[in-house]
């Protein structure tokens, strides 16, 4: 009975830390080993003896018990608030509104971002909305603002996550979609600086290189368009170096 009852409370640690409990198929999983020591114990269990709870009932009471203090622990800690902000971030995100501020995807990716200082998932998922609302934007000025609003989210998860290269690529894209709103070269040149910190982080990757190399024809120098083709070559260079069984995946 006491291996059960660990393997009982392991099952119960994990499920807080990646937050399933509360998924139905890990209820099952829960209730069924909660059912295994339970029917054990019901083996054992002498005559009534004028107790009203019998070893059964203390099972339940102690599942129960442990049931309230992880709802209350999903209610008072930050990240498993943030966690729920962001899934009504997710859910929220198509509905239609009459400004952005209006809208409720904002302000719970705003929420979900405050909630939790460490995780950068909330901050990148509020870019990318806010990158494909900027380029679905009638106005050029709200496209421009709205991608600024990216920035600010995606400077957000770089500042949680400095190493990752992709988050560096939706900051190119970002200031593109400014400077294609504005006809700002020096968007052209802050996504170019962008996507060469991107290719550090990852420099064999084929398809940055052909990014840096839009961005670089963007910026519509004569320097600017010979690193361009310098680039396109680099990255024919290692889409030609692939193992043949990632051939598949070429560009």
């Amino acid at each position: 009975v006491w291996a059960i009852n660990c393997g009982l409370f392991a099952f119960l640690l994990q499920d807080t830390v990646n937050f399933a409990l509360f998924v139905p198929a890990s209820r099952t999983t829960f209730f069924a080993l909660l059912a295994v020591p339970m029917a054990v114990t019901a083996n054992r269990v002498r005559p009534y003896s004028g107790k009203r709870i019998h070893n059964i009932d203390k099972w339940c009471a102690a599942s129960l018990c442990t049931m309230a203090a992880m709802v209350a622990l999903v209610t008072a800690v930050p990240s498993f608030r943030a966690e729920r902000a962001l899934r009504l971030a997710r859910a929220s995100q198509d509905l239609p509104a009459d400004s952005l501020q209006s809208q409720p995807a904002h302000r719970w990716f705003i929420e979900a971002t405050q909630l939790d200082k460490l995780d950068a998932t909330a901050p990148v998922e509020h870019a990318r909305w806010l990158l494909r609302l900027a380029y679905g934007a009638s106005e050029p000025a709200q496209a421009y603002e709205w991608a600024g609003m990216g920035l600010e989210a995606i400077q957000t998860a770089i500042d949680r996550a400095p190493f990752r290269f992709s988050l560096w690529r939706y900051k190119a894209r970002l200031h593109r979609c400014r400077g294609e709103a504005a006809g700002d070269p020096n968007e052209y040149r802050l996504a170019v600086d962008a996507m060469r910190h991107a290719i550090k982080l990852y420099p064999t990757r084929p398809m940055s290189y052909v990014e840096l190399g839009d961005c670089l024809l963007a910026v519509r120098t004569c320097k600017a368009i010979e690193e361009a083709l310098a680039d396109f070559d680099q990255a024919l260079r290692l889409d030609d170096a692939r193992p043949l069984w990632e051939k598949f995946r070429r560009f």
